[in-house]
């Protein structure tokens, strides 16, 4: 289900070309690290993607009650 909503998100469509590259790399290939995936080399956000979505979303949330 999770990468479902994933892939259909622009983010998770851009970093999914970036994925091959990540998991070949000798240094984040094998990381268990949230802040060491396809998401964070494509976006150069330092934090996990769930934390993204949810300051994005706070943000979107925000600017639809200002109306």
């Amino acid at each position: 289900m999770f990468l479902m909503i994933y892939l259909s998100t622009d983010e998770g469509q851009k970093s999914a070309v970036l994925l091959s590259e990540v998991l070949a790399d000798k240094a984040w290939g094998h990381s268990y690290s949230a802040t060491q995936t396809a998401f964070n080399k494509y976006s150069g956000y330092p934090e996990p993607f769930f934390i993204y979505l949810e300051k994005v979303n706070t943000l979107l949330y925000s600017a639809f009650l200002m109306d």
